[in-house]
């Protein structure tokens, strides 16, 4: 037996911190001859279909998030909801405290790396540099660089 805490979210699926409104906890019996998948599980709760309009699900003994794929109201007052894991956050700790290089994010940027969804304006910023000796055979003493970017 293990305990089932209902939630409701109006968060995207893609999001790693889901914002989560608690609606009940209820005790699930799994007959231990069919097992549990841990990813797609299948419960049944005799919630008297109190939870069939939830849409998210944690289970403690698990650790680990789920999504409320479907809601079956069977005889007695029981429901069987079929679950699918959320692994952002079942594992949002270990994502956030990862330390990696994103080629994309919704709130940062980084001008040195491509992203063709990075704002630019028509800002140009252009500078002149003299160099005393140069490398290059010819009279060529200076550079002159210029740069379009982000804003």
């Amino acid at each position: 037996m293990f305990e089932v805490v209902f939630y409701n979210t109006s968060s995207q699926a893609n999001k790693i911190e889901k914002t989560l409104t608690e609606v009940s906890k209820y005790n699930c019996q799994v007959n231990e001859d069919d097992g549990i998948d841990l990813f797609n599980p299948i419960i049944k709760i005799n919630d008297n279909h109190s939870c069939i309009t939830c849409n998210y699900v944690y289970i403690p003994n698990f650790k680990r998030y789920y999504f409320i794929k479907n809601a079956i109201a069977l005889n007695g007052g029981l429901t069987q909801y079929v679950l699918h894991e959320d692994v952002l956050m079942s594992h949002k700790s270990q994502i956030l405290n990862s330390t990696v290089m994103l080629s994309r994010s919704s709130n940062y940027f980084n001008p040195y790396l491509p992203d063709n969804k990075m704002p630019i304006t028509g800002k140009i910023l252009t500078t002149h540099y003299k160099f005393d000796k140069t490398p290059f055979k010819s009279n060529v003493n200076s550079v002159l660089v210029t740069i379009a970017g982000p804003s």
